[in-house]
């Protein structure tokens, strides 16, 4: 005789929004992870694409191609290089923008003090090869990290208020 099969219980209310919070923290928009989203970093508005977009990691292949076989896996890239390779990543792919200069949270111009830059990569590369900002690269990659979440989490945020 085969034993029967244990009747599973229901789910509290409780534990079905433990489980949406817990697997919410990882929703992901496709489209928001290849735009990017309007974070604000100290005051400015930049537009930061994801970490696992595909032209993030397209960017991040390319860069580390002619690199491959110079070091082993057991031998880390030197941390000069590393540090230019993390600029590149930011100012060629994760930036995507940021306000233009006649927005209240422009970027601020390093070499003009004061006055506001205009988005484009080459100003992306001038700020993030500038060593004295390199904290504002790593601030972006932080960001970069939580891109995915940014919309959804609004998106709950709104719908909850309504």
């Amino acid at each position: 005789m085969s034993a029967k099969p244990k009747a599973v219980d229901q789910p509290s209310a409780e534990d079905v929004a433990k489980a949406r919070a817990f697997w919410g923290q990882f929703d992901s928009d496709p489209s928001l992870d290849e735009d990017g989203a309007w974070v604000e970093i100290d005051g400015v508005g930049v537009k930061i694409r994801s970490k696992i977009s595909i032209r993030v990691q397209n960017k991040l292949a390319q860069l580390y191609r002619p690199l491959k076989g110079a070091y082993d896996d057991d031998v880390d890239v030197p941390p000069d290089l590393d540090r230019e390779m993390n600029c590149r990543w930011v100012a060629e792919a994760i930036i995507a923008d940021w306000r233009p200069p006649d927005h209240p949270k422009g970027m601020w111009d390093p070499d003009n003090l004061g006055q506001r830059l205009p988005y484009s990569q080459a100003n992306a590369i001038r700020i993030c090869q500038l060593p004295q900002y390199y904290r504002f690269v790593l601030r972006c990659l932080t960001e970069s990290s939580q891109v995915a979440n940014y919309r959804t989490r609004a998106a709950r945020a709104t719908a909850g208020n309504s």
